[in-house]
């Protein structure tokens, strides 16, 4: 394990989305600031929020430092001028698909140019990497990740795809699972939610958590109940969760009106419910614990991190999932829980075998455990370079 260095203090600027921003990112970043200064009080936090016009931004239960404006190219090196002179040691980008303006987020070139030429080392934590990126998106991030002190992957499906993709050399990628919030791993956690469900049935309940968009097949979670009302009549199907980059509540939302009405067509519309909103840490919990198989009916193979699906794995929870490389990285020790892609009856067949197994024991890994992993980092970068050494006239050799 990492420690960082208790005689030096480390000031450590963080530059990310931030709530109330709707993005796993952003979700990220916020429980990265309430557990770093636990795990790590010699690091001091300065957090700059990547903003796009959600809100008020914060991170940890506080107001940032300050706030970039997504669509302003000059903001992002006037951030970086600024970072400088308040003697930042090291920045930490977290980075994913939409999280910074311009095309293919190129605007944060312009902060990662200031911090190199002000002698500002900053790592990169890469979110929702791609196993076969667009070129244009990955001559973004291979420029974003070339002058940067290290590179932070949730996965090894992740890190093999920078790789693949020539973006990043093994030897600069660090990784390092996320493990579930300690919260979930905490059974003093309580919340409303699971009390509020039990209207709908006493069967066993399905979970699928995490930010919605049409790659998470929810639509096949749902054509799967039919068959498993058949021999569970009470059963039901909790949705939580925002869709990603949500629409303006006057313009709707197109994929959840097409999970409600594919559940109205095959009769579960009453099995289904769909909560539209982010969750508290503690119904968050709540809910997982009530839950006796948690489901991810993906349809996105390429995906290398799901972060709803490991914090589900971590704390011990029945699981069913689509099959794709990180999946099988994931769950390697359970492959009974792992489906075909779109395919109800596969995955109701999973639901009822694993329902038929015990619970496994939850990991041992917590969130705690990857922000202490993080804050060793940014201790090793943060650290001073010994002083190069020439060979003087005399054959000694001295510092430069």
């Amino acid at each position: 394990m990492f420690t960082t260095d208790n005689r030096r203090r480390i000031r450590l600027a963080i530059v990310s989305p931030t709530p109330p921003r709707p993005c796993p990112v952003a979700a990220h970043t916020d429980e990265l600031c309430r557990v770093l200064p636990s795990v790590a009080p010699r690091i001091g936090l300065t957090v700059y929020a990547i903003d796009h016009g959600d809100g008020q931004p914060t991170a940890g239960g506080r107001r940032v430092d300050g706030s970039i404006a997504a669509d302003d190219p000059s903001a992002y090196r006037r951030a970086g001028q600024r970072l400088r002179r308040l003697g930042v040691d090291v920045a930490l980008l977290e980075v994913g698909p939409g999280t910074a303006g311009g095309p293919h987020g190129r605007y944060l070139l312009g902060l990662t140019d200031e911090l190199t030429r002000q002698g500002v080392p900053y790592i990169v934590a890469a979110h929702h990497v791609r196993r076969s990126p667009l070129p244009d998106d990955a001559d973004a991030l291979s420029a974003l990740c070339r002058p940067a002190a290290g590179v932070v992957v949730a996965s090894n499906s992740a890190g093999a795809a920078l790789v693949s993709s020539r973006i990043v050399p093994p030897r600069r990628i660090a990784v390092v699972p996320p493990g579930p919030p300690l919260d979930l791993l905490d059974p003093r956690t309580t919340g409303p939610l699971p009390a509020a469900l039990a209207r709908y049935g006493d069967g066993p309940l399905l979970t699928t958590t995490g930010y919605l968009s049409p790659a998470r097949g929810i639509e096949v979670a749902v054509a799967a109940l039919p068959g498993l009302a058949a021999t569970h009549p009470g059963i039901r199907y909790v949705v939580a969760g925002r869709t990603l980059a949500s629409r303006p509540p006057r313009v709707g939302d197109p994929y959840r009106r097409t999970v409600e009405a594919a559940a109205d067509a095959l009769g579960v519309a009453h099995r289904v419910i769909v909560l539209d909103g982010d969750l508290s840490a503690a119904d968050t919990a709540a809910l997982l614990r009530a839950t006796d198989v948690y489901v991810a009916p993906d349809l996105d193979y390429a995906r290398t991190d799901d972060r709803p699906l490991a914090d589900a794995v971590g704390a011990g929870l029945r699981v069913v999932a689509a099959a794709a490389p990180y999946v099988a990285e994931l769950l390697g020790d359970r492959p009974d829980s792992i489906v075909r892609p779109g395919d109800p009856a596969a995955l109701a067949a999973a639901v009822e075998r694993v329902l038929k197994e015990p619970a496994p024991q939850p990991g041992h890994r917590s969130f705690a455990h990857a922000a202490e992993q993080i804050a060793g980092l940014v201790a090793l970068v943060a650290s001073p370079r010994p002083a190069p050494v020439r060979r003087a006239a005399a054959g000694r050799r001295t510092a430069a």
